[in-house]
């Protein structure tokens, strides 16, 4: 229960900025900061295949992206050339 409360709150809510330039580059710079987040928490070790598949991540590179965020298209490179944990 816990575990799904918390996985829950983690996804963007129905009102969150989308495709808004403005909050993901110019005046928060959110989409710099949460490409830093990704590239260390998610990119720093090798990670299953379930992760950089998922569609939580590929929503969150797709807006950052959509929105022209600069880092965003060498993040979602860095995903795509990534070998994961179970490439052994």
């Amino acid at each position: 229960m816990m575990e799904q409360s918390l996985r829950l709150t983690l996804r963007p809510a129905k009102s969150a900025p989308g495709q808004n330039t403005e909050f993901w580059n110019d005046d928060y710079g959110i989409g710099r900061r949460v490409c830093a987040w990704v590239e260390k928490a998610i990119l720093s070790d090798p990670v299953p295949l379930e992760v950089l598949d998922s569609a939580e991540l590929t929503t969150i590179v797709d807006t950052l992206v959509q929105c022209c965020t600069p880092l965003a298209r060498i993040l979602d490179e860095k995903i795509l050339t990534r070998p994961n944990s179970n490439d052994n």
